[in-house]
């Protein structure tokens, strides 16, 4: 997986490409995630539009983006889920402790 970092109208996207997995890029991108809510972030979007797929430890990545947001009181959305990512958040039920628009301009709205 990689990612970019992109400030954006008061917002930090980070935008993910690839396979979403842990080990090593997942967890890169998580420290730079807290360190950004350390920093005083309260807006955070993640556009997912260019995944390709996720395994388990990619789960685990969200659930922490999710948390430490929750630990921040910073607003989170992700935009942009493809359909086969969607369905395993269904089915670990991290669909329904996160906020997902359909694009990158929605979601930015929204926060």
């Amino acid at each position: 997986m990689e990612f970019e970092k992109i400030e954006s109208g008061g917002a930090i996207v980070f935008e993910l490409s690839g396979f979403l997995k842990g080990r090593p890029t997942g967890y890169d991108m998580l420290d730079e995630i807290r360190s950004a809510f350390s920093s005083g972030t309260g807006k955070l979007v993640i556009d997912m539009s260019k995944i390709e797929g996720a395994d388990s430890s990619g789960l685990g990545v969200v659930a922490s983006i999710i948390t430490s947001a929750e630990n921040a009181g910073a607003a989170l959305a992700f935009s942009a889920v493809p359909a086969n990512v969607d369905k395993l958040l269904k089915m670990v039920r991290l669909n329904t402790v996160m906020k997902i628009y359909g694009s990158t301009d929605e979601k930015a709205k929204a926060l």
